[in-house]
């Protein structure tokens, strides 16, 4: 992911080791990809392409394999796909390969969406005096249509998925000529949220000159061990 730009040449490098073997079988794509990807490839390929794209969580893969909250698949004579996910039991989606590749980029861009605004809540929560955003945000989450997931106040969102694909997304959408500016506004909140707590710190402490600072935790979330675009390595860096 440069600028914004997805690299695809893994994928289309997969897919013509596939091709240059002489496999006669359904080519299913589990990546991230642009809206387009699947019939590029089949395109390149001379292969039916099925997009399937992952739902899972870091830290809770397994059973969100097992028990996902629906399968989407992609394409045409989608069979095989469709008979791989029926031990889960869960709803199956069956769509076109763009529609199945967009939804997976709309549904990060979501929760991303979710973070940044929570976070926005919080601050207005510091400027009340009595409030909370972790009450707050309960109380809006048992609210059925809204969901408690992703409502929990912090330092922004990072990992290994929502930093890239919202700014996939968004770059794929501009050069459509398509502006997403709520997205864009998430994207940005949340890049300036390390810096804002930092000011905040000084609020509080003047200056930090000759002071140590302890830092319980490094990864992106909880529950895993990866520091990719950790927002808690930011604020490190910052501090």
């Amino acid at each position: 992911n440069k600028g914004g730009k997805v690299d695809l040449s893994h994928v289309l490098s997969a897919s013509r080791d596939v091709s240059e073997h002489g496999y006669a079988r359904p080519i299913i794509i589990k990546s991230t990809v642009p809206p387009g990807t699947a019939k590029m490839v089949s395109k390149n390929t001379g292969l039916n392409v099925i997009s399937n794209p992952e739902f899972t969580r870091e830290g809770s893969a397994v059973y969100d394999t097992e028990h996902p909250d629906r399968v989407i698949i992609g394409g045409q004579n989608t069979g095989i796909a469709e008979k791989i996910w029926s031990f889960t039991g869960a709803p199956i989606v069956v769509t076109s390969n763009e529609n199945a590749e967009l939804i997976k980029y709309a549904s990060n861009a979501f929760l991303a969406t979710k973070i940044s605004f929570i976070n926005q809540i919080a601050d207005l929560c510091e400027k009340i005096p009595g409030s909370d955003v972790q009450v707050v945000a309960k109380g809006m989450g048992l609210d059925r249509r809204i969901g408690l997931d992703f409502l929990r106040a912090g330092l922004g969102y990072g990992g290994s998925c929502l930093p890239k694909d919202t700014v996939a997304i968004s770059a794929f959408a501009k050069e459509r000529g398509v502006d997403l500016s709520i997205l864009n506004a998430v994207i940005t909140y949340n890049e300036s949220r390390v810096e804002n707590l930092v000011g905040k710190i000084l609020q509080i402490n003047g200056s930090l000159k000759g002071k140590r600072v302890c830092v319980l935790g490094l990864s992106f979330k909880d529950n895993t061990d990866d520091i990719r675009e950790s927002r808690a390595l930011a604020l490190v860096n910052e501090l």
